[in-house]
């Protein structure tokens, strides 16, 4: 639902319903005695550290701003503080190692700049019989999309597929460039749903009764993409169904309220609780 609702609606709502579920999840950081963030999720960003807030609360953790400088062993902060640690952790990230590559096929991806700007995050125009898979970092769990992305690519390769048309590709890797320039990063739901629709294996919820709610509301679960389509697989639904009782995620439920509201804001009728069928 999270990958509907942000193909179909505007920036604004989408990061207002975000805030709402991350504060339902997480609470209000201030009420931690963590600083405030900023109103706006898209520029707050979110994270995956569930402990943290805790260790604020606990003072474990003491929240300051991007550091000023650092004198000897002190560290001066944007706000006043000073300190001096045991330790300074630069928590700088990283850059891909793709020195292997010759000088020409090197130009051709500007590895000068980084990683390589691409289409489908997978190709580039200029070296056809060449792909990456799992080159990118990703918000959330890399498995299940990189599944996702390998089997696109073989089927392209074994000629199951047509391959991307050039001028698509050359749209895709200026795409690509301007999120890196702008600081997106991707989302596992959004690129799952984007890879297995390129595969044609992304189910359709309303097509599966019985799995409608589990498929729009619960895990990312790679068994949901072998439903339907190239690759799917006998006992696939059953074992979706299995997966997604164990996340909450259960397969026989109507809808909420609120999972009602959220269909209809992405214009995506929803099966009455009737049709809510029994898992077979």
């Amino acid at each position: 639902m999270a990958a509907l609702s942000e193909q179909a609606m505007p920036a604004e709502a989408m990061a207002a319903m975000m805030k709402q579920q991350v504060l339902k999840a997480g609470g209000d950081p201030a009420h931690y005695g963590a600083p405030p963030p900023h109103p706006d999720l898209f520029v707050a960003g979110i994270t995956q550290a569930q402990h943290f807030l805790p260790c604020v609360a606990e003072g474990r953790i003491a929240v300051r701003p991007g550091g000023s400088h650092i004198d000897g062993r002190a560290v001066q902060f944007a706000d006043g503080a000073r300190i001096e640690p045991d330790a300074i952790i630069f928590a700088t990230g990283y850059a891909p190692s793709l020195g292997y590559f010759a000088d020409r096929e090197a130009e051709t991806l500007q590895l000068a700049d980084g990683a390589p700007d691409l289409h489908a995050h997978s190709f580039h125009p200029d070296l056809p019989g060449l792909a990456f898979v799992g080159l990118y970092n990703l918000v959330g769990p890399k498995f299940p999309v990189i599944e996702l992305q390998a089997r696109w690519i073989a089927a392209l390769w074994a000629g199951r597929q047509a391959m991307p048309a050039r001028a698509d590709m050359v749209e895709g890797v200026a795409a690509a460039r301007a999120r890196r320039i702008g600081g997106q990063q991707p989302v596992m739901h959004a690129m799952a749903i984007d890879f297995a629709r390129r595969h044609g294996v992304d189910p359709d919820p309303l097509g599966w009764p019985s799995l409608t709610r589990a498929l729009l509301f619960g895990p990312l679960s790679p068994t949901a993409f072998r439903l339907e389509g190239p690759d799917r697989i006998i006992g696939a639904a059953q074992a979706f169904a299995a997966e997604a009782a164990l996340f909450g995620g259960a397969p026989v439920s109507a809808l909420a309220d609120a999972e009602r509201a959220a269909c209809d804001a992405v214009g995506l009728p929803v099966c009455s609780t009737r049709d809510l069928q029994p898992f077979q």
